[in-house]
């Protein structure tokens, strides 16, 4: 029906026939390689990520003579193939139910051990007999930086770095994501990610704050000491907490979203008094999009 783009080195056009995908040569107008029902991936210019029934491979097509060859690269034996880094050839592969790293000239990077990757660009989380790791990918390489052997990994960040939280065996810590020195040692008994900059923490049974920059420590009955309450309002449990503003000395609370909640009957936008917490005024909408 159409040309869908043009591979000069290859010599050939990838077409659409209907919502099938094939490649025809662009000097004689041959079908050098069959339609299929899911669109050709590219792989540095000269390889084509391609289906044949339900198994994926790769093929490289060159110009011979009036004709041209296809040279099957990747067999044709892997569940489920998809490029990750286009640039340097690499390949998500998965193979009876298991998961690695392959080139697109078929060489292995990541072995098929895995029972799933996700995508940490440019890296690679890792997920093993329900233990997490992370492979790291420069360039052309491939290397796991952290074996599977980690409860959970998140991710904290500051203005100027990022940084990860691992869990192991009921205790955490923080590390570099650039060079993975530990940051703060794994004797906590929980982590999580805080605001820009922070984890919250519990340690001995003791819960607070740890600032990442200054690595100032702060519990929780710090907290209440130095900052106690000083206002409280009731404004239901559809309101979006995070869009807090203050205005003329009132405090807005917006409602989450644009349809009302039936189930909550203090649905709304709530002006609040900023010193003494009393409610000013409650817009609740009477219908989707007021």
């Amino acid at each position: 029906d159409r040309i869908v783009r043009e591979y000069k080195i290859a010599g050939v056009y990838q077409v659409r026939k209907g919502k099938e995908f094939g490649l025809v040569g662009i000097r004689t107008g041959e079908l050098v390689v069959p339609f299929q029902d899911s669109e050709i991936t590219v792989i540095k210019r000269i390889y084509f990520l391609l289906s044949k029934g339900k198994k994926r491979g790769v093929v490289t097509v060159k110009p011979a003579g009036n004709s041209y060859s296809v040279e099957d690269i990747v067999p044709f034996e892997y569940d489920h193939l998809s490029v990750f880094n286009s640039y340097y050839g690499m390949l998500y592969a998965q193979q009876n139910g298991k998961w690695g790293v392959i080139r697109a000239n078929n060489k292995l990077a990541l072995p098929l051990i895995y029972d799933n990757l996700k995508e940490d660009y440019p890296n690679v989380i890792i997920e093993k007999d329900g233990k997490f790791g992370r492979v790291k990918v420069e360039k052309n390489e491939v290397e796991v930086v952290l074996a599977p052997e980690y409860d959970e990994i998140r991710d904290v960040y500051t203005s100027e770095k990022m940084y990860l939280i691992l869990g192991k065996e009921g205790k955490y810590s923080l590390v570099d994501k650039e060079d993975y020195s530990v940051v703060f040692p794994a004797i906590y008994e929980y982590m999580s990610p805080g605001k820009e900059g922070f984890v919250f923490f519990k340690k001995d049974g003791k819960t607070g704050l740890i600032n990442i920059v200054s690595k100032k420590i702060i519990y929780r009955e710090m907290v209440d000491t130095e900052f106690k309450m000083k206002l409280k309002a009731s404004i239901g449990k559809t309101v979006y907490r995070t869009n807090i503003m203050l205005a003329n000395g009132q405090l807005l609370v917006g409602s989450n979203g644009s349809k009302r909640n039936e189930a909550d009957s203090q649905d709304g936008l709530y002006f609040i008094n900023a010193s003494t917490g009393a409610l000013t005024k409650r817009l609740s909408p009477q219908s989707e999009g007021k």
